[in-house]
């Protein structure tokens, strides 16, 4: 007589549940890789606003700034007439402007 392999109910349970913790923990994982990815991005446009408006004022040499709406999550670049360079640049969603400090 030949025996038969086969897995028990309780080989089977352990295996789900291994699984299904693997795949809780990547899930928790791959949500706070995005949310860090958003920050990242939205940190990387406003630098990229910063270096653009110094970029213009030592081409054009006049002032430009870069002036927030955190009402409305955007930005623009202005030169010192008032000609707006970009205008209402919006930040990406989901994030939120409390405060800003500026260096003295």
């Amino acid at each position: 007589m030949k025996s038969k392999k086969a897995f028990t109910i309780i080989e089977v349970i352990v295996v789900l549940s291994i699984i299904t913790v693997f795949l809780g923990l990547s899930g928790a994982y791959l949500f706070n890789f995005r949310s860090g990815t958003a920050l990242e991005q939205a940190a990387h446009q406003v630098s990229s606003a910063l270096q653009l408006a110094r970029t213009l004022s030592i081409t054009k040499r006049e002032q430009h700034r870069v002036v927030f709406d955190f009402s409305g999550k955007t930005y623009s670049i202005y030169s010192d007439s008032g000609i707006a360079v970009e205008a209402d640049r919006s930040l990406p969603g989901g994030i939120e402007v409390d405060s800003l400090t500026t260096g003295s």
